[in-house]
């Protein structure tokens, strides 16, 4: 689907099948909301590597639509921000787990 380091536009939403991100090495399945990270990187760019485990179907959000929304519902950009701090804790404790 995308490699880290891609310019990223837009976030999905599996509708149907799962999807690995390779770093940190996670399945996703129907229902999992990704892609987000990369909104708020410096220059857009993806924060990991997406592949279809099986057939999949998707739900495209581009950025622009997500900030709109975001503008429009500050629970939905709360939603957001807490999305991306568990993941960013999640990751860190991966990484931990690596080290030692």
């Amino acid at each position: 689907l995308h490699y880290k380091g891609d310019i990223a536009e837009e976030a999905y939403v599996i509708l149907r099948g799962e999807v690995k991100l390779l770093e940190p090495n996670v399945i996703l399945k129907a229902g999992s909301f990704f892609g987000e990270m990369g909104m708020f990187t410096e220059e857009n760019r993806r924060t990991a590597s997406a592949i279809a485990q099986t057939n999949v179907e998707l739900l495209c959000l581009r950025y622009d639509d997500l900030l709109q929304l975001a503008a429009q519902d500050p629970e939905f950009g709360f939603y957001l921000m807490r999305l991306m701090m568990r993941r960013t804790q999640h990751n860190l404790e991966l990484a931990q787990q690596e080290q030692g």
